[in-house]
């Protein structure tokens, strides 16, 4: 059954103990799959983008290169409102 797990970071320092703690999850669990569920902020218009910290493309990337093919990585469209 899944779980949604919180993690304490201080000073917004997210990414580093996510990918920890996913890698001690995949480790621990040798015989199943790991799955992540991103938010990806989906913005009105184009340039907004450049205004917000591409946090999720950063986990995803961190992930794709430190984990095995055991971790699934689900993206999710979050729409900000204009």
């Amino acid at each position: 059954m899944p779980k949604l797990i919180t993690l304490p970071s201080p000073f917004r320092l997210v990414i580093h103990p996510i990918v920890d703690y996913v890698l001690k999850v995949e480790k621990d669990n040798p015989n199943r799959t790991v799955a992540v569920v991103i938010a990806s902020m989906v913005e009105h218009h184009w340039y907004h983008y450049f205004l917000h910290n591409q946090r999720g493309q950063m986990l995803t990337a961190l992930l794709l290169l430190s984990g095995d093919d055991r971790i699934n990585i689900i993206n999710v469209p979050w729409h900000l409102k204009a």
